[in-house]
């Protein structure tokens, strides 16, 4: 889907450290004591080492201001399988738990992030208008991208940005998401519906309240998003 670094068609020299204290949570717990209720976290990939932060020191990560984990599939098909999102479907059981355990949770799923498109007229815009040596990695990255989604689901006018979608929730665009707080489980156990992620939104019910109440992202503004994007790699208004 995303190349064999994440990088597309791109190949980067890869140091030999490179998997070396991959994840130091002692630099993370000593970030958020110094910074209580200031510090944001955006989960973009499984939710295993978030969750093993939260069971390593709950007490700590109760001081993270907001989170937000860019996974699960609402009353939508899965990417992974028929039911379950990549994310949640790689693990789920990080998944349950964070959805169990995570204060001041957003949780941006496919329902929203399916429709967080860019089409390649806007990704050949912003390479054109980018004056920034980082930014010309953009286009072939997605241009990769695009050609993978176009054997997925041929015809797509577009490549979802599931991640960048979430990145941009915890900016707080105003009129960008539609949200309703719901309790959410993940389905870890069955073999049919592992990976699942389960809210309750049958006719009648409303938003939940609580420990165990995560924000979820119902739609996205595609216009609102676009927007946004190019602004913000373009650097114009």
């Amino acid at each position: 889907m995303h190349g064999i670094e994440g990088l597309g068609p791109i190949d980067p020299p890869i140091p030999e450290e490179r998997y070396a204290n991959r994840t130091n949570f002692s630099k993370l717990f000593s970030l958020i004591k110094n910074h209580r209720n200031e510090v944001t976290i955006v989960n973009v990939g499984r939710c295993t080492s978030l969750a093993i932060a939260h069971y390593l020191s709950p007490e700590v990560m109760a001081d993270v201001k907001e989170t937000y984990v860019m996974g699960g599939a609402f009353n939508e098909p899965g990417n992974a399988t028929e039911v379950a999102e990549a994310n949640f479907f790689g693990d789920p059981i990080a998944a349950h738990y964070i959805c169990q355990n995570a204060a001041n949770l957003t949780i941006v799923p496919l329902n929203a992030t399916r429709n967080a498109l860019l089409t390649p007229r806007e990704v050949n815009l912003i390479e054109a208008r980018s004056d920034s040596p980082l930014e010309k990695l953009i286009k072939p990255i997605l241009d990769f991208y695009y050609e993978v989604y176009q054997q997925l689901e041929p015809g797509i006018s577009g490549t979802p940005q599931h991640d960048l979608a979430a990145l941009m929730a915890a900016l707080d665009i105003s009129r960008l998401f539609e949200y309703s707080k719901r309790e959410v489980t993940v389905e870890h156990e069955g073999a049919y519906a592992y990976g699942e992620s389960i809210a309750d939104f049958r006719p009648g019910t409303s938003n939940c309240f609580g420990p165990k109440c995560a924000r979820i992202a119902l739609s996205i503004n595609q216009d609102i998003f676009v927007t946004n994007v190019l602004h913000i790699l373009t650097n114009e208004s």
